[in-house]
């Protein structure tokens, strides 16, 4: 079988070179293109009546 994408968990409070290594690693052995992802989330911004922003 042979994978056409792999994609790479990128986590934003780590480090993201050993799991990059990794992913290199496995792409090339399958002839795979690599895609990294990291997600994080943002708080939403609350304005106040007086034109403040809350954060």
């Amino acid at each position: 079988m042979s994978y056409k994408s792999i994609i790479v968990n990128l986590a934003v409070d780590a480090s993201p070179a050993p799991m990059v290594k990794l992913g290199v690693e496995l792409a090339e052995r399958f002839g795979a293109h690599l895609i990294g992802l990291a997600a994080a989330d943002v708080p939403p911004l609350v304005a106040t009546g007086d034109g403040m922003v809350y954060e």
